[in-house]
């Protein structure tokens, strides 16, 4: 990868992505923790690999926080305005 293609990582936030979804559908904490451990596999891989540097990294991983607590708002919000007042 270009150094200027790499800003936010993407392979950051959709791993965060997918381990935040995974919390919320794997109901057992082993499994939770190894999805986790994945997770942070592939975030470190991609440093290990070059092709992101720790602050794309975090900066991805923020990215899919902030999509998640957004699209958590729109949802609660949606869900508010169909149930009228």
């Amino acid at each position: 990868d270009l150094p200027r293609n790499a800003f936010p990582s993407l392979h950051a936030s959709v791993t965060t992505l997918s381990a935040i979804v995974s919390c919320i559908v794997l109901k057992h904490w082993i499994a939770r923790l190894l999805f986790w451990a994945w997770a942070a596999g592939i975030l470190w891989s991609t440093m290990a690999t070059r092709q992101h540097v720790l602050f794309d990294v975090v900066s991805g991983a923020l990215l899919a926080c902030l999509s998640w607590i957004a699209a958590a708002w729109f949802i609660k919000r949606r869900g508010k305005a169909e149930a009228g007042p």
